[in-house]
């Protein structure tokens, strides 16, 4: 269901890619900080069971999210008896809160180094 929608919805394509990509944890994006600092500071109380399960864990989310990423930006839409000419609509909620999210996550992978500056006060 997701072939082809790159086609038919580029902005929200590229703004659901950069959304599934910081939740599993690739740079730049700001999912990709917090699981690090996560994994980091496991392996500084001595849990390493549970900081290579997080690994294989987001090993896991990365895998599914370019799975997905990968049927939307470079499979084709497999032709249906019943198919519609013009373009499937996507509620204007919808498109607007992933573009959004996409944004801020993007801006917090960018601009990380302030945010934690100023999350590290509150750790001491």
């Amino acid at each position: 269901g997701l072939a082809g929608f790159l086609d038919r919805h580029p902005v929200i394509a590229f703004s659901a890619a950069a959304s599934l990509f910081s939740a599993a944890g690739l740079p730049p994006f700001g999912g990709f900080f917090a699981k690090i600092i996560i994994l980091f500071s496991l392996l500084e109380k001595g849990h390493f069971f549970i900081a290579c399960a997080g690994c294989i864990f987001i090993f896991l989310a990365c895998w599914c999210s370019i799975r997905i990423v990968s049927a939307v930006f470079f499979h084709e839409p497999e032709e249906q008896k019943n198919t519609k000419t013009e373009k499937e609509n996507v509620p204007l909620s919808v498109g607007f809160v992933i573009i959004l999210l996409a944004i801020f996550l993007a801006f917090y992978g960018i601009f990380s180094s302030y945010f934690l500056e100023k999350i590290s006060v509150f750790a001491n």
